[in-house]
């Protein structure tokens, strides 16, 4: 079977670009199913969320925080002496993957 023209089997032509053609709508059935399974995303993607009274979370910038001694991430003590230079201090608590 070769892939340039019509081809003659038992009496009859069968068109070699059939199977390009099946191919084809195959490709847009798939097509298809994607967009409306994407399509069907954003409905539950999107639901509505309760706002975050951020003011409520902890110290806010510029307020000043408790003495406190907490573990770094060394599992060396670390008091807020210990962490204040000239100008002061940033704090950053982030989450941990392992909590």
């Amino acid at each position: 079977m070769s892939g340039a023209g019509p081809e003659v089997i038992a009496g009859g032509t069968r068109m070699v670009g059939f199977g390009i053609m099946r191919q084809q709508c195959r490709k847009a059935a798939l097509y298809a199913i994607l967009a409306a399974v994407m399509l069907g995303f954003p409905t539950h993607a999107m639901q509505s969320r309760t706002p975050v009274n951020v003011a409520s979370l902890g110290p806010q910038v510029g307020e000043s925080v408790p003495n406190f001694t907490l573990p770094d991430q060394n599992g060396r003590e670390r008091t807020l002496e210990s962490i204040l230079g000239p100008n002061g201090a940033i704090l950053l608590f982030h989450r941990s993957a392992d909590w």
